[in-house]
């Protein structure tokens, strides 16, 4: 094996498939339009049964991974996705705002050329739904996800399921202010590794300094709960803040300070944990995107360790003569591991880097096709974690 795309023969195998899908992209474009259903937006409606909207379309792609098991031994493949997408909504299921109701499902069916013990169909199904009596709003979200992709504190693939429900009740006190109440429960199941249920419960007060700027305080107070590790308590005390310019500049922020404890002998620890997010569009067409966040995790592959996760990332997307975009991203992560018992082993450092750069064409109004390419790379402490991957991808979306 040759380090970069394995040769002759990873290209044969990118140039195969992405010669198949363009004999199928090739037959659907040479089909009549049909009327667009999919995620609704201000140009295009989606399918009413009574009360109820249907939106439904299709998304795949065909990628040469030259390191699918993100190890430091690579082994390449040619991976095969078809993800239909359906959803139903609600009320005001768009701008969510008022009250509203949907669901939405998408299945991937996840095929592998060579290594065929990794098929797969990973699903996804959302709930959201909310209730705006007055001046109060409650909300509650329900996610159910069956993932088997890479997971790089794991150091390779694994089957996963995922449960998360988010309960909001927010109330506004005054034109200015506002008091939210969350409610957050995650349970992780992890095939062969640690599970771990994770709850949480936070309050906020917000107050709307100018019509731009509206900045608050929150503290909260949760518990996780590891198969086979300590069992963990924490406390977070945190201020946030909010700056909008209409579509323009978005920006979001969160940051403040953790006590975790854990049962046992282990000592308690302190950090700080902050969130970011940041939307800048300076004129029609171009987007520029910032993220950025420390938070602790349960690590699900090292007995009694957590990892502190501190990362950011930014991303730009331009679109050029009307039908194509150009999209970029770059990002880094740190995690630190650290040790819940006196006895753990907590040597391992990761530093994640990835880079993606494509393009996109609007060929119908019904089809977009994407190309792209993506690099990944992480340094760890613990050799067996190290990895380097190479990905190549060919996608399309198609609503109905």
């Amino acid at each position: 094996m040759t380090r970069y795309f394995q040769g002759p023969k990873g290209t044969a195998k990118l140039l195969v498939g992405a010669a198949s899908m363009l004999c199928l992209l090739a037959k659907l474009c040479a089909q009549p339009p049909v009327p667009q259903t999919g995620v609704p937006t201000k140009e295009e409606e989606p399918l009413h049964y009574g009360p109820l909207d249907m939106t439904y379309n299709i998304r795949g792609s065909v990628v040469y991974d030259d390191n699918i098991f993100i190890s430091p031994e690579k082994e390449d493949d040619v991976i095969w996705t078809a993800t239909p997408m359906i959803g139903l909504g609600l009320g005001d299921y768009r701008a969510q705002e008022e009250n509203l109701l949907s669901i939405d499902y998408m299945p991937s069916f996840i095929l592998f050329t060579d290594h065929s013990d990794n098929n797969a169909i990973d699903q996804e199904v959302y709930f959201n739904g909310q209730w705006r009596p007055g001046r109060m709003t409650l909300r509650l979200r329900q996610a159910f996800q069956d993932f088997s992709g890479a997971v790089i504190d794991v150091g390779g693939r694994v089957n996963r399921r995922i449960y998360t429900t988010d309960l909001l009740a927010h109330y506004e006190l005054s034109p200015k202010t506002d008091f939210e109440l969350e409610g957050r429960q995650v349970i992780s199941d992890y095939e062969r590794l640690l599970d771990y249920n994770d709850w949480l419960i936070r309050t906020w007060v917000d107050y709307k300094i100018t019509p731009l700027v509206k900045l608050g305080g929150g503290i909260s107070a949760g518990w996780v709960d590891i198969s086979d590790s300590v069992n963990q308590s924490y406390q977070q005390a945190l201020v946030r803040g909010t700056y909008s310019v209409t579509e323009l500049v978005d920006v979001r922020a969160s940051a403040g300070a953790e006590v975790r404890q854990y049962q046992g002998p282990q000592d308690s620890r302190v950090d700080g944990v902050f969130t970011l997010g940041g939307t800048y569009t300076p004129r029609e067409g171009t987007i520029v995107n910032v993220d950025g966040y420390r938070r602790p995790n349960a690590s699900v592959v090292l007995l009694n360790n957590n990892y502190i996760a501190t990362g950011i990332s930014a991303g730009v997307r331009q679109t050029i003569l009307e039908s194509y975009a150009i999209h970029g991203s770059i990002g880094y992560e740190n995690a630190d591991y650290v040790a819940t018992h006196p006895t753990a082993d907590a040597s391992r450092e990761d530093n994640y880097i990835f880079g993606r750069l494509g393009v996109d064409w609007q060929a119908l109004e019904q089809l977009t096709v994407g190309l792209w390419y993506q690099y990944r790379k992480n340094d760890s402490t613990t050799s067996r974690f190290d990895f380097n991957n190479h990905q190549v991808a060919m996608n399309f979306y198609l609503t109905f």
